[in-house]
């Protein structure tokens, strides 16, 4: 469903880059084709005029009157789609604006209900309107922060401060084309928040908190985790390939079936992480300076934890 949505927005932003183009095109059509079958049917006629009999002269004439009207019409015709289109798309420009401000202005609004509503149509403009889809984006991913950010670990409250309209927010932009382009979410309050399945490859997460948070089958590709902590997070059969934990503490964090591939582990901390194989370990990079239970230290030939 995701590469059919791709292909759809794809299609929109063709037809609309070549939209602007049809009207002159098929005037240019138009004057090319009455220039090159009008004018040397009437030269023609002109030449012989006095070669034709006098009886099949005034029959000639209507044919060739109702040969440039045909012509002259059909460029008429034209013409009025050209403008048809250009209205319709000046209309279509109008009405997503329109739904465009309120949207946003939901967004604002003090009932959650209210809220959702507003993300989910700004997910529909973001499918109908290419040209404003990652404007879409940015304002999610701000409405986002503007709810959880935090500056500092201390000002976190004791209970985590995600509201229910938080999770369409992280599935709609879980869900954005191409997904590697990167969604800032940096210090931000995320516990218990549910990633599963989404794909959220290079965002950028450093400095937030995802105490029990589910990541459960999400592509974290090239994400950035730096400093953040995920303690007790779910991260079954995630992939963290290429990700920086570089500071993170995954303490507790089940990540059976995890994809290390090439994640920077450096100074991170993996204290009994449940799941954790040598393999999955080894192959990440700068794994020698994380943290990690005794038992897989012996396993993996480091010296114990002093």
């Amino acid at each position: 469903m995701k590469h059919k949505a791709s292909d759809i927005n794809r299609f929109k932003s063709f037809n609309q880059t070549l939209a602007p183009w049809i009207g002159p095109a098929v005037f240019a059509l138009g004057i090319i084709f009455a220039v090159g079958i009008g004018i040397p049917i009437s030269i023609d006629i002109y030449q012989n005029w006095q070669n034709i009999a006098p009886q099949e002269r005034s029959q000639i004439g209507i044919t060739l009157i109702q040969t440039v009207a045909t012509i002259v019409g059909g460029i008429a015709i034209f013409w009025n789609i050209v403008l048809s289109r250009r209205q319709l798309a000046a209309s279509q420009e109008h009405n997503i604006t329109e739904r465009f401000s309120v949207a946003v202005e939901q967004l604002g609004h003090e009932q959650t209900a209210v809220r959702i509503g507003g993300i989910y149509s700004l997910e529909r403009i973001a499918q109908d309107s290419p040209r404003d889809y990652w404007t879409v984006m940015e304002i999610l991913a701000a409405f986002i922060r503007d709810q959880l950010n935090f500056q500092a670990w201390d000002e976190l409250p004791e209970k985590p401060k995600a509201s229910k309209d938080i999770t369409p927010a992280i599935i709609v932009l879980g869900t954005r084309q191409p997904p590697e382009s990167p969604i800032y979410l940096q210090r931000c309050d995320f516990r218990k928040c549910s990633f599963m399945q989404d794909d959220f490859r290079g965002a950028q997460f450093h400095k937030s908190h995802f105490g029990q948070a589910n990541f459960f089958g999400a592509n974290l590709m090239r994400a950035n985790f730096y400093h953040s902590d995920l303690s007790e997070a779910n991260l079954k059969q995630a992939n963290l390939s290429e990700t920086n934990l570089t500071q993170a503490k995954l303490i507790n964090a089940d990540v059976t079936n995890c994809c290390f591939r090439d994640t920077d582990l450096s100074n991170a901390n993996l204290s009994n992480a449940k799941g954790l194989t040598i393999e999955q370990v080894k192959s990440a990079r700068n794994w020698k300076t994380a943290t990690y239970d005794e038992r897989l230290r012996v396993q993996l030939g480091l010296t114990p934890n002093p």
